[in-house]
């Protein structure tokens, strides 16, 4: 269940903002900027075991890549080469404002996630979720979905 009141992750370093219902009851969001790249965070639970993670990055276009909307799973498998035998399924498709999205799990003895990406208007917007086990992905599979479907992408307006 997502929260009835959106949170606004205001990009401090690209031309938008994002906004987005947050699931009930986790921590967050959190932002953590690198010098390619900036993250927002929501976490659940309460020691590393157990957490699971919801993050929201976005970095400037940085030439081709593998578009994970039209990609198959082999292709996507093979982004995730640096994993121990990944498993790689297609879950879902969503809408993020006009944008079809497609939602693709990653299982593997490294970690579970759930990824979707798009690109829009110069920049890479990745949203995934993070679990330390496929019980735990499970158990915040339609938690990640409702909170990919509530985003909304924002120009930021000029200060």
């Amino acid at each position: 269940m997502v929260d009835a009141k959106p949170a606004l992750l205001v990009s401090k370093k690209q031309r938008f903002s994002i906004v987005v219902n947050p699931p009930v009851g986790w921590n967050g969001p959190a932002y953590t900027a690198a010098p390619s790249y900036e993250t927002w965070s929501l976490g659940k639970g309460k020691d590393a075991d157990s957490a699971s993670y919801i993050e929201i990055r976005i970095d400037p276009v940085r030439g081709p890549k593998l578009n994970l909307n039209t990609a198959t799973a082999e292709q996507v498998k093979k982004t995730f080469d640096d994993f121990t035998n990944p498993e790689v399924a297609k879950i879902a498709d969503v809408i993020i404002g006009e944008i079809p999205v497609v939602i693709w799990a990653v299982h593997n003895v490294d970690g579970e996630l759930l990824i979707a990406d798009l690109r829009h208007g110069g920049c890479d917007f990745h949203f995934s979720l993070r679990a330390n086990s496929a019980k735990e992905l499970r158990r915040y599979e339609k938690t990640f979905l409702d909170v990919v479907k509530s985003i909304q992408i924002l120009p930021k307006k000029h200060e």
